[in-house]
Protein backbone atom coordinates (compact mmCIF):
# COMPACT_ATOMS: atom_id res chain seq x y z
CA UNK A 1 0.00 0.00 0.00
CA UNK A 2 1.29 3.78 -0.79
CA UNK A 3 1.47 5.39 2.27
CA UNK A 4 -1.03 8.77 2.26
CA UNK A 5 0.17 12.08 3.41
CA UNK A 6 -0.70 13.73 6.52
CA UNK A 7 -2.77 16.01 4.39
CA UNK A 8 -4.85 13.02 2.46
CA UNK A 9 -3.90 14.08 -0.70
CA UNK A 10 -2.09 11.41 -2.66
CA UNK A 11 -1.95 12.44 -5.99
CA UNK A 12 0.26 15.62 -4.86
CA UNK A 13 -2.16 17.85 -5.53
CA UNK A 14 -1.69 21.80 -3.90
CA UNK A 15 -4.93 22.30 -2.05
CA UNK A 16 -5.29 26.03 -3.78
CA UNK A 17 -7.65 24.97 -6.38
CA UNK A 18 -5.17 24.75 -9.14
CA UNK A 19 -5.79 21.30 -10.37
CA UNK A 20 -10.09 22.14 -10.33
CA UNK A 21 -8.97 25.34 -12.18
CA UNK A 22 -6.68 23.25 -14.67
CA UNK A 23 -9.66 20.79 -15.59
CA UNK A 24 -11.95 23.79 -15.73
CA UNK A 25 -9.81 25.21 -18.31
CA UNK A 26 -9.68 21.33 -19.96
CA UNK A 27 -13.30 21.38 -20.31
CA UNK A 28 -13.73 24.60 -21.14
CA UNK A 29 -11.24 23.70 -24.17
CA UNK A 30 -12.69 20.76 -25.20
CA UNK A 31 -16.34 22.44 -25.72
CA UNK A 32 -14.74 24.80 -27.76
CA UNK A 33 -12.94 21.99 -29.80
CA UNK A 34 -16.17 20.36 -29.66
CA UNK A 35 -18.73 23.27 -30.63
CA UNK A 36 -16.31 23.80 -33.78
CA UNK A 37 -16.25 20.16 -34.72
CA UNK A 38 -20.14 20.27 -34.79
CA UNK A 39 -20.02 23.81 -36.76
CA UNK A 40 -17.78 22.18 -39.64
CA UNK A 41 -20.03 19.45 -39.63
CA UNK A 42 -23.32 21.75 -40.12
CA UNK A 43 -20.87 23.95 -42.93
CA UNK A 44 -20.78 21.03 -44.94
CA UNK A 45 -24.60 19.94 -44.21
CA UNK A 46 -25.83 23.32 -45.26
CA UNK A 47 -23.32 23.02 -48.74
CA UNK A 48 -25.24 19.64 -49.72
CA UNK A 49 -28.24 21.24 -48.99
CA UNK A 50 -27.75 24.20 -51.30
CA UNK A 51 -26.82 22.11 -54.07
CA UNK A 52 -29.44 20.22 -53.57
CA UNK A 53 -31.84 22.80 -53.89
CA UNK A 54 -30.05 24.10 -56.67
CA UNK A 55 -28.40 26.90 -55.27
CA UNK A 56 -24.95 28.74 -56.52
CA UNK A 57 -22.48 26.39 -54.51
CA UNK A 58 -20.22 24.74 -56.69
CA UNK A 59 -19.41 21.16 -56.22
CA UNK A 60 -15.88 21.22 -55.92
CA UNK A 61 -16.61 23.69 -52.50
CA UNK A 62 -19.53 21.05 -51.35
CA UNK A 63 -16.83 18.40 -52.07
CA UNK A 64 -14.31 20.51 -49.89
CA UNK A 65 -17.17 20.92 -46.86
CA UNK A 66 -17.23 17.48 -46.34
CA UNK A 67 -13.97 16.37 -46.77
CA UNK A 68 -12.77 19.11 -43.94
CA UNK A 69 -15.82 17.62 -41.78
CA UNK A 70 -15.03 14.30 -42.72
CA UNK A 71 -11.34 14.76 -41.11
CA UNK A 72 -12.56 16.26 -38.73
CA UNK A 73 -14.39 14.00 -37.08
CA UNK A 74 -11.86 11.22 -37.67
CA UNK A 75 -9.61 13.52 -35.55
CA UNK A 76 -11.84 13.57 -33.42
CA UNK A 77 -12.72 10.27 -32.84
CA UNK A 78 -8.73 9.63 -32.81
CA UNK A 79 -8.57 12.17 -29.79
CA UNK A 80 -11.28 10.51 -28.04
CA UNK A 81 -9.92 7.08 -28.24
CA UNK A 82 -6.45 8.03 -26.95
CA UNK A 83 -8.28 9.83 -24.08
CA UNK A 84 -10.30 6.62 -23.39
CA UNK A 85 -7.09 4.71 -23.40
CA UNK A 86 -5.50 6.76 -21.23
CA UNK A 87 -8.64 6.90 -18.41
CA UNK A 88 -7.96 2.92 -18.80
CA UNK A 89 -4.75 2.95 -18.26
CA UNK A 90 -5.13 5.91 -15.01
CA UNK A 91 -7.72 3.77 -13.50
CA UNK A 92 -5.65 0.46 -13.66
CA UNK A 93 -2.30 2.09 -12.30
CA UNK A 94 -1.43 0.98 -8.80
CA UNK A 95 -1.48 4.02 -6.14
Amino acid sequence: AVPVPQDGNRFGNKADGSSGKLLESFGKTLQSEMDRLNATQQHAESGVQDYAAGGEIPIHEVMLRLNKAELSLSLATQIRNKMVSASQELTHMQL
